[in-house]
């Protein structure tokens, strides 16, 4: 195999590139020193994968570790991006890095080819992937991954307003994995109490932005995306676009939690022309969702690791990743992926404290990582390895893994939670016909509480559904049903006092008068809630939320609770427990801190109430992922954490 590239030697002292040598191997190879006294095997200018990090995750030293991995995570990136042949997923592997043509992981499949929606098995077709003129590649999706408001659209726009777009692709490991085992079929996966993807299955997620005529410094190719200029709304237009984020993650047989890499384009967000960032504008907020056609400005919150690690701390995992990457890129020229930088490699600690334990219970590090385009808005708190721990099956009467990928979740048909009622639509019956007014107010009070009671609520930013989850209306959340027939409030009267306890006790706030028609919307929504039951017959649960034994003779730990907090809750709920509430409007509610739940609230004063809440209920979506160790030292986290004492009022 011949390259035209150079081969680069390094200095043991640092990085240095010394000058063009001829390349005595058919691959040129890029030299890098050793780290804490260990040699690693370089990346290579090839179309092979590396099977595991060297190693295998347990080199004593965390930092040798690192950069094994972030030396296995170039390799991928080198590799996948190789010039692909006329067979699906394979590589050229007589042309150049260079060589125009799509690459090797554009070819793979969409996850809308194996979850389709006739549900129909699906196969690993060839394609005329080296045929540019019928391969033209169709971008539809624009919804950033990792949002954090609840208002403004789902969407990530370059300094030019023209937003990015987004794709997923799944390697011929992983996609034999999920035929083989019929896992495009959510009937299979609804049975499944336990799957495991191979070693050496890959999905790829890419970003995309379009790009203008003198742009050349990118790998690009031609796209068909929607053209919002026209006014039919499935009218597409033929651009350029330009990859600017790639996520990699690459299932080893040392990571059971998988390897998790992620590039960008060297001018994201910095330097003259920066895709997402622009120096003229001094006083723009950062990193936040804006309307369609108003670009975004983005700044990288967690820098790209550029210090030398310090071999006497052996558990520090350093790497100067951004000695790396100016070494790797050298070794790129001529082609356009000189262009593109690591952002960095997350790994699971193969800590014997966690052996046993299940997979979605794991140590990672660096504990947090987060790309410019993938995890724009949450980047303070982005975890790759934590968000994909809530992956689930279709499954929805108990929490099965999905091994880390949201793919599976697009399984047909769609399948309906147990058990959980669904929101007021229309009266059926006399009685909702007669009350429904009153039933629709007591839902929207439910669901949007603090803003439709601003006089009752004054300090805190909670729903009653914060707690009692699905308004009211899911079994595991303490839900409403029977608040009167069957619990401690037969009578009117004691239901408004105990309504009033969770506005002062809990929420901060002020009693609600009971003649109050709010009053008596909550309690109709409630008796409707009951004849829902009734009538799908569901059974009383016996306690309000499914029982989470504290776990002996192990100790809860705040310390761990923490841990499980940034990795586990915070992208959703903000890395100091703020809650999200951009653009004025709830999204994710306060965890601690003014606006949250006081001292006087179940959450905090019965022991077993949080831990119990978090194991059936968190992440949201995904109760059942925690193990009780786990809910245990969270909850033990969260209550240590500064709120109101008492009522505000």
């Amino acid at each position: 195999m011949n390259f035209h590239s150079t081969c680069l030697v390094s200095s043991s002292l640092g990085f240095i590139l010394l000058g063009v040598v001829p390349c005595a191997a058919k691959e040129a190879s890029i030299e890098l020193p050793a780290v804490c006294g260990v040699t690693l095997k370089a990346p290579r200018l090839s179309w092979e994968t590396f099977e595991d990090v060297e190693g295998a995750l347990r080199q004593e030293n965390y930092s040798v570790i690192q950069q094994a991995s972030d030396i296995f995570s170039w390799q991928d990136f080198i590799a996948l991006n190789w010039p692909a042949s006329a067979e699906r997923g394979v590589p050229a592997k007589d042309k150049p890095l260079q060589a125009s043509g799509p690459r090797v992981w554009e070819t793979w499949p969409a996850p809308s080819e194996v979850f389709s929606k006739s549900g129909e098995k699906p196969e690993w077709t060839s394609q005329p992937a080296a045929d540019e003129k019928s391969a033209i590649k169709v971008l539809l999706d624009s919804n950033e991954p990792t949002v954090s408001n609840g208002v403004l659209p789902k969407s990530l726009k370059d300094q030019h307003g023209e937003q990015v777009y987004f794709e997923i692709r799944l390697n011929r490991v992983f996609f034999d994995y999920l035929v083989e085992n019929k896992l495009y079929d959510a009937a299979i996966q609804e049975k499944l109490t336990s799957l495991q993807a191979p070693a050496g299955s890959i999905i790829v997620k890419a970003a995309w932005r379009v790009l203008g005529p003198d742009e050349n410094d990118f790998y690009s190719t031609d796209a068909m995306v929607p053209d919002r200029r026209a006014s039919g709304a499935s009218s597409l237009r033929r651009v350029k676009v330009g990859l600017v984020g790639f996520h990699l993650m690459h299932k080893t047989p040392s990571a059971p939690q998988w390897i998790w890499s992620t590039f960008e384009h060297v001018r994201n967000v910095q330097g003259t022309n920066a895709s997402f960032h622009s120096d003229r504008c001094t006083d723009c907020a950062v990193n936040i969702q804006t309307p369609d056609g108003v670009p975004n400005q983005v700044t990288r919150v967690v820098p790209i690791p550029g210090a030398d690690p310090d071999c006497e701390s052996t558990k520090e995992a350093q790497d100067n990743l951004v000695a790396m990457n100016k070494i790797v890129r050298a070794g790129l020229e001529p082609s356009a992926f000189q262009h593109y930088e690591q952002i960095g490699t997350q790994w699971p600690v193969l800590s014997p404290d966690r052996q046993g334990a299940t997979p979605t219970d794991f140590e990672v590090r660096p504990a947090l990582l987060g790309n410019t385009t993938l995890e724009t808005f949450i980047q303070d708190s982005s975890s790759c390895m934590g968000c994909h721990a809530m992956a689930r099956t279709v499954r929805l009467d108990q929490f099965v893994s999905s091994d880390f990928s949201f793919t599976l979740a697009q399984a047909r048909p769609d399948q309906k939670a147990p058990g959980v009622i669904d929101p007021p639509k229309s009266p059926i019956k006399d009685h909702d016909v007669a009350d429904w007014a009153s039933i629709l107010r007591g839902y929207q009070i439910a669901t949007n509480t603090y803003e439709t009671l601003p006089d009752t609520l004054k300090s805190s930013k909670l729903h009653c559904q914060s707690c009692h989850l699905d308004a009211g209306g899911n079994p595991k959340a303490s839900w409403w049903v029977g608040m009167r027939e069957k619990n401690k409030y037969p009578v009117k009267s004691q239901l408004m006092d105990r309504i009033n306890q969770c506005f002062t006790k809990s929420m901060n706030g002020s009693p609600l008068d009971k003649l109050n028609p709010d009053m008596n919307a909550l309690i109709s929504y409630m008796s409707w809630l009951d004849g829902q039951a009734k009538d799908r017959k569901l059974a009383m649960p016996n306690s309000a939320f499914p029982e989470c034994p504290e776990p002996q003779p192990t100790k809860t730990s705040p310390i761990r609770g923490g841990e499980i907090y940034l990795q586990k809750c915070a992208f959703c709920h903000g890395a100091d427990g703020q809650g999200r509430y951009e653009s004025g409007t709830y999204y994710r509610p306060a965890l601690w801190g003014d606006h949250s739940f006081n001292q006087q609230a179940g959450m905090y004063s019965k022991p077993d109430y949080l831990p119990a809440f978090l194991k059936a209920n968190m992440p949201f979506g995904s109760g059942g992922e925690l193990t009780d160790q786990e809910a245990w030292d969270l909850a033990a986290y969260i209550k240590e954490q500064k709120r109101p004492s008492k009522p505000s009022n």
